[in-house]
């Protein structure tokens, strides 16, 4: 029979009370009971049984109740265990309160009342048995949860294991764990393992300073990747990326990932990125000198045909000559059909947001090619809804450009019938628009599978050997960038044999009043009469074209063969425009621009080439040009240009009315010293700061800018003395420098007049001009100095 759970221990020296408590707990209770007759044999009992309840008499011979319930209590095994007094009186409080300190639950007084003996310990063993469910339930949770966490230490370690990444674990130099894949990347060094502790280990695997004390420090740090110069073979080796992560309590887990492999696969896609960026470039280089070749012969082509076609000649050499210009501008549209696919390829696509009448443009365009329809027997009609209030904003040439190609396409393709242009407003709504801009015609139409790459670069609806169109198959991949550029969209529907329609969908803003510009013939102005025009240009073909143009509008021209030559000739000589071409022998026309701007000389300089791909722009203005002409020239684009550079900077360097009437009435005496010294006469220019340009130093200088006017205004004292020492001793080349200083230094402080003069005293100094007319202009400049001190000074008060 097992025996009873509940379990109690009963001291007393007297046998008939432990007769009488056995007797009474077992007529009660289930227990197993074990009886002692004195201390000492308690203690022994305690050494070889666990009991839940004490029943300890007070009064005991050898060893009292208290004696050894002190004795129980000093052992940790036993502390815990409930003690229950006998007592047959007590003397004192200070007796119960020692009890109760010794760890004594209660007191049963002598004689013994069953019925509260069996309540005390009914209560115990219940308090027992419920602490013992609590412990066995506790006891199951801890088998489970030991039972999960072998399992997930056995999943850490498989998972450490087979981790692709080295991986070590360190608590200040000692390394606490570690896995293959590090002991695989150490193993690529002969040699090298973890045996010497974490510090060589990571400085080994190339960790910094820096890293290492971080790590000892119980901190992280983020990815790094760097060449392992340890694993070094040749040219080769491995690259790893390491990172630390802190774990708390000093320790820190180093991660390491092999990845050389991703090195070479980003090398790999560097190397060809830069592959195909150099075959970008070589193609682009050959575009642009393929379009400098082209266009130089076709600017005298094109050049003397508008020049023969303006003036009198016999109807036969008319018709030759219209065939001459047709056949260099089909020429043309080939070259900047390429030149547009290199922009496009190259990701240049600049637009330009003007107001412009879209109805009219479509209108000219129209009109444009009606003598070519005619001349087709093509019927060529236009329809177009009302137009908006207000002109659109938008690129008007590229625009333009896109219905070009479709016309051009349609009456191409077009044998006979008609082609249709429409302008169709779909939507308004505020200040944008939604057009719908269709070129259809009744040609031979494109079958389906064509439809597909009709879009594509070099792509051709009929790409046999016999086909009867030429052309580059750039046109439509042209003008679907332009198209989607602009925000647009382009799409064709034909049907075979029947025709073709090609539609493009734009949606442009309206332009408000402050917005519309005036029409170019408007804005130019034709005062360009009687200009002195220097052209530097190697090509003699052109040479005599663009002299021709020029002279046909009234400019009167200097031919400059080369660069060195066009130098040369801006330096002595007074020219209201350059005309520079690019690729010229001895210097080209972009190293010419910088000198002749090193030479301080605005004449405004417009670079005239073949070459018009986007960077030459840049280049071209990098170099000191104001703008440039693209080959070949046309004569209202040459108007254009003397009207912007030639017309405009004479109104801009008109006399004042006041200095004419000023002029009219100078005395005669006045007049003829002037004549007699080569001088001309002070003005109101003379005395001109630039007050933007000296504010704008003004704030970045701050209070530098004082001190820079003081010495400017001790500087020109003293350069004027030295400059009448200079004429007086006849020393010119002294005279010029001086003169060179005293330009560039008012240069600097805004003071345009004074810079002319001084530029004038310094051309006279090297052309070694009369020492009379000299004195007289140091003169000049001094009286203009005098004039401009005063100003100066008040911008340093």
């Amino acid at each position: 029979m097992p025996k009873p759970s509940f379990t109690i221990l009963i001291a007393d020296d007297n046998p008939n009370n432990l007769f009488t408590l056995e007797t009474l707990i077992l007529a009660h209770m289930e227990a197993h009971i074990v009886k002692a007759s004195d201390g000492e044999e308690v203690l022994k009992l305690l050494l070889k049984e666990r009991f839940d309840l004490i029943i300890l008499d007070v009064h005991m011979p050898r060893m009292d109740g208290f004696e050894c319930a002190q004795m129980i209590r000093m052992r940790p095994a036993d502390k815990e265990i409930p003690i229950l007094f006998l007592t047959a009186s007590m003397r004192s409080e200070e007796a119960r309160s020692r009890g109760l300190d010794l760890g004594a639950i209660d007191y049963l007084r002598k004689p013994i009342d069953d019925r509260v003996l069996i309540n005390k310990l009914n209560g115990f063993r219940r308090l027992v048995e419920r602490e013992r469910g609590e412990q066995q339930v506790l006891k199951q949770e801890v088998a489970v949860t030991n039972k999960k966490l072998m399992v997930a230490e056995e999943l850490t370690v498989e998972v450490v294991r087979s981790m692709s990444a080295g991986l070590m674990v360190v608590d200040g130099d000692t390394i606490l764990l570690s896995n293959p894949s590090l002991d695989t990347l150490l193993n690529q060094v002969e040699g090298l393992t973890t045996a010497g502790g974490a510090r060589s280990t990571l400085v080994a695997l190339g960790c910094s300073e820096a890293e290492v004390v971080s790590i000892f420090s119980g901190e992280g740090f983020d990815w790094r990747d760097h060449a392992w110069e340890a694993s070094r073979i040749g040219q080769l080796y491995t690259w790893v990326s390491v990172s630390a992560v802190a774990l708390g309590d000093g320790r820190v887990m180093v991660l390491f990932r092999d990845i050389t492999e991703q090195k070479l696969f980003e090398q790999t896609l560097h190397d060809a990125l830069q592959q195909a960026e150099e075959s970008s470039r070589a193609k682009t280089e050959f575009l642009g000198n393929m379009s400098h070749e082209i266009r130089t012969p076709l600017n005298g082509i094109l050049g003397i045909a508008q020049l023969l076609r303006r003036g009198e000649g016999l109807p036969s050499q008319e018709r030759y000559l219209r065939l001459l210009h047709d056949s260099g501008m089909r020429l043309l549209r080939i070259v900047n059909d390429v030149l547009d696919f290199s922009r496009v390829e190259a990701g240049h696509i600049d637009l330009v947001e003007d107001s412009f009448d879209l109805w009219q443009l479509v209108a000219d365009m129209v009109e444009l090619h009606q003598p070519e329809a005619q001349q087709s027997g093509l019927d060529l009609s236009l329809y177009v809804d009302p137009a908006p209030a207000l002109p659109l904003i938008g690129d008007e040439q590229r625009i333009g450009q896109v219905l070009l190609n479709l016309l051009n396409n349609a009456m191409k393709f077009t044998e006979a019938g008609r082609v249709q242009v429409d302008l169709r407003l779909l939507e308004s709504a505020g200040d944008r628009v939604a057009l719908r801009l269709s070129v259809s015609d009744t040609g031979t139409g494109i079958r389906d599978e064509q439809i597909k790459t009709l879009f594509q670069r070099f792509a051709q609806g009929d790409n046999s050997r016999t086909k009867r169109f030429a052309g580059t198959g750039l046109g439509l991949a042209i003008c679907k960038v332009l198209v989607e550029a602009m925000g647009g969209s382009i799409s064709v529907k034909s049907d075979e044999g029947r025709g073709s329609t090609f539609s493009v969908q734009l949606e442009l803003k309206t332009a408000s009043p402050e917005q519309l510009t005036k029409p170019l013939s408007e804005v130019l102005s034709n005062d360009w009469q009687g200009a002195s025009v220097l052209v530097a240009e190697d090509d003699t073909v052109n040479q005599i074209v663009v002299q021709a143009m020029l002279e046909n509008l009234g400019c009167f021209i200097d031919i400059a063969g080369h660069g060195l030559e066009a130098v040369q000739k801006a330096a002595i000589g007074s020219y209201d425009l350059i005309l520079m071409d690019l690729h010229m022998p001895h210097l080209d026309g972009l190293h010419a621009s910088a000198e002749i701007r090193a030479a301080e000389d605005a004449t405004p300089i417009i670079a005239l080439t073949a070459n018009i791909l986007p960077a030459t722009h840049k280049e071209c203005l990098a170099a000191g040009m104001n703008g440039y002409l693209s080959k070949p020239t046309t004569l209202e684009e040459l108007e254009e240009c003397l009207s912007v550079w030639v017309a405009d900077k004479r109104a801009a360097e008109a006399p004042s009315t006041a200095y004419e009437v000023e002029t009219k009435i100078e005395d005669k005496a006045s007049a003829a010293f002037h004549q007699a010294t080569g001088t001309r006469p002070l003005d109101a220019f003379d005395e001109q700061l630039d007050d933007g340009f000296l504010d704008q130093q003004k704030r970045l200088l701050g209070t530098t800018f004082a001190l820079m006017v003081k010495a400017y205004l001790q500087g020109m004292e003293d350069g004027v003395l030295a400059m009448r020492a200079a004429v007086a001793a006849g020393e010119l080349e002294d005279l010029g420098g001086h003169a060179h200083k005293a330009k560039s230094s008012s240069l600097q402080l805004g003071a345009t007049g004074l810079v002319q003069r001084c530029k004038e005293l310094e051309t006279a100094a090297a052309e070694q001009l009369p020492l009379a007319s000299m004195g007289a202009q140091i003169d000049q400049i001094e009286s203009v100095f005098r004039a401009l001190r005063p100003r100066f000074e008040n911008l340093i008060v």
